[in-house]
């Protein structure tokens, strides 16, 4: 075993910056969902604490729900909307993230994460 001293430990550091790589993409992905998300509640019931006598829709907290980000399944706060007669209102982006089949989703995300890993790769890797 050349170039390594006895009793040390082998760190497989580039999985581990992958990971973390990964993990950064998807939480900076779920910041945007979730962005999006109370932007589109604000135009469905108007801005926060703004009196409007002419409102159609309330906000009406927060659900915890879950979307597929990466190939995980992971929690979010959706946002809800109430009509004035009470009745839930859906978010449309929601329903198009939840309605995303998990699969479809990852088999892009993995396709473009080996494409980027290839052309990080220097070339006498390749």
């Amino acid at each position: 075993m050349e170039g390594r001293v006895e009793g040390q430990l082998s760190l497989p550091l580039c999985g581990l910056a992958s990971a973390a790589l990964w993990d950064a993409v998807v939480i900076s992905r779920l910041a945007l969902v979730e962005e999006e998300l109370e932007e589109e509640r604000a135009r469905v019931c108007g801005p926060r604490y703004a009196h409007q006598p002419e409102r159609r829709a309330l906000r009406g907290g927060h659900v915890e729900g879950s979307l597929v980000l990466g190939g995980r399944r992971v929690k979010v706060q959706r946002p809800r909307a109430r009509s004035i007669g009470g009745q839930e209102l859906s978010l449309p982006s929601w329903q198009g993230w939840s309605a995303r089949v998990p699969l479809d989703e990852r088999a892009l995300d993995q396709n473009s994460w080996a494409r980027a890993s290839e052309s990080a790769a220097p070339a006498s890797a390749r």
